[in-house]
């Protein structure tokens, strides 16, 4: 970066199209070759100058050209997703816009580990993987709600997305707006090198596909703590003491721009991959994906998920975390113990909550495990008959719809939420429904509604109850234990949660 670029703007002020004055605040709070964002002293209001090379713009003919893309914006409709989208333009001649954003947001660089600090405890200590899949899922569904618009985002950069300062939320906002675009407008967007597909470093254009791959790459960057296509290969001790060792970024270098096979490629894998071992940090869904994303999808964009599917495969992956009782650290509930190799403390109990579709005409009763698919007499003849014209004499199973983990006795409470208590797919928000605290062997479930009454406990001797304010419950391997939690009026169909208990790796059931 040139010394030009770090020097102060000589801009203390700056008015926008409706007569706004807006005091700027320094430092700025993101900048790059493409643009510039300062904070002002209104602390809900931001405001972002487009920038040539670093350098602010300050063009009468060029403020014409962005004043056109800026109003092509201001046409969208962008209700509903979290996008600090423009609201007034800048006045001549300066380039740019106001943007309103949320309080007490920070880039979500900030769940990079910066080079040369402890890996194992930068990565704790700014949440785990517990709240980066979790912030990674709110992302990914954002930009599923700007592509079903149709449009598209264009520069996926650690400094254009936004998370919630507050390590309890899950909040993600898109600040850098003025690349996007919609689908049919064959407008030039920027990109950030090391989060861009081969197509859009090419050509300049963005699409649905593209934004796919940069969020790929951008979420195995947050997750394990390098570069997906870095290649510079490193040798470390311990992966959980070390620095993230990526390898320096050179404009010339190939990897930033997808220009060949990824560390984990297939044919040609790296032998020692930096920053955090991926089987720690993805389920085998996000590996598989994510091999499918830089491997054939790296120039085939047909083969790259919708951001509605990586919404569900890094829901899932988070559905399936346990939290260290000794060291904070969250991993995957098929490990028998904390993967960090100065800790090793044993996998706690958890709660495992199988999900399934229940429905009153065709499940046995309450305590039925909710299979939702046994078939009336008519349609078992018709399947039958169906097999038989197909030469087949048998049947899948039905399965559970999902599953979700909740640490028995640890230090955090769960919730069940509208995604696992109803069919939410296409959702704009998910909301908490049923709180989850496990003491002693006992759940302690807490409507979030008091005035909501779909909740209902069935337990193993017929006993139907609605759920109280606090619903006390046993929980063990015994029959007599059992209970499920239906979610929703008890005449129409539902999903239902069958909780079982799985003890302490080498405990036992309390």
């Amino acid at each position: 970066m040139s010394a030009q670029q770090n020097s102060p703007p000589a801009i203390e002020s700056v008015k926008d199209s409706a007569g706004h004055v807006h005091e700027l605040v320094e430092p700025p709070i993101g900048e790059g070759g493409q643009g510039r964002v300062y904070c002002t002293k209104d602390p809900e209001v931001l405001i972002k100058f487009a920038c040539r090379d670093g350098v602010i713009v300050e063009d009468e003919e060029a403020h014409r050209h962005y004043g056109h893309r800026f109003d092509r914006l201001l046409e969208m409709d962008l209700q509903g997703i979290q996008l600090a989208a423009p609201e007034t333009v800048l006045a001549a001649p300066y380039c740019g816009y106001s943007m309103r954003l949320l309080r007490d947001m920070e880039a979500i660089s900030t769940l990079i580990v910066p080079n040369g600090q402890d890996l194992a405890e930068g990565y704790i200590s700014s949440g785990g993987l517990r709240r980066r899949l979790a912030v990674l899922t709110a992302l990914a569904r954002v930009l599923a709600r700007l592509h079903a618009l149709p449009a598209a985002y264009g520069d996926i950069s650690p400094n254009n997305l936004f998370i919630s300062t507050d390590q309890r939320r899950a909040s993600a906002w898109l600040i850098d707006a003025d690349n996007m675009h919609l689908i049919c407008d064959e407008e030039p967007s920027a990109f950030t090198p090391g989060y861009v597909s081969p197509e859009l470093a090419t050509n300049g254009r963005s699409s649905t596909e593209s934004d796919s791959f940069g969020f790929a790459c951008l979420a195995f960057h947050i997750l394990c703590q390098h570069e997906a296509f870095n290649r510079g290969e490193e040798h470390f001790e311990s992966w959980s003491c070390s620095q993230t060792n990526s390898q320096d970024a050179d404009a010339g270098e190939e990897w930033l721009v997808a220009g060949g096979p990824w560390v984990h490629d297939e044919v040609d894998p790296l032998k020692q991959v930096p920053g955090i071992p991926w089987n720690l940090t993805c389920s085998s869904s996000l590996r598989k994906n994510f091999s499918q994303t830089f491997g054939l999808g790296r120039l085939d964009r047909s083969k790259r998920l919708s951001m509605q599917r990586w919404v569900e495969v890094l829901q899932q992956a988070s559905d399936a975390l346990v939290t260290c009782t000794g060291c904070g650290w969250s991993y995957f509930m098929s490990q028998k113990c904390c993967p960090l190799p100065e800790c090793q403390t044993p996998r706690p109990g958890y709660l495992l909550w199988e999900i399934r579709r229940w429905d009153p005409d065709l499940d046995a009763g309450p305590t039925d495990p909710g299979t939702g698919y046994r078939f009336t007499q008519e349609m078992t003849e018709t399947l039958d008959s169906l097999r038989e014209e197909n030469g087949s004499t048998t049947s899948s199973p039905p399965t559970a719809l999902g599953f979700i983990v909740t640490n028995a006795d640890g230090h955090e409470e769960s919730v069940l939420t509208t995604r696992h208590c109803f069919a939410t797919r296409l959702a704009q928000t998910v909301h908490e429904e049923v709180g989850v605290a496990i003491h002693n062997g006992r759940v302690f479930l807490t409507r979030s509604n008091a005035r909501d009454s779909r909740f209902h406990i069935a337990r193993a001797d017929g006993r139907t109850e609605t759920l109280t304010a606090v619903c006390d419950l046993r929980v063990s391997e015994a029959d007599r234990d059992r209970w499920y939690l239906h979610c929703g009026d008890m005449n129409k169909p539902h999903r239902i949660l069958i909780p079982r208990w799985v003890a302490p790796a080498g405990g036992v059931a309390p």
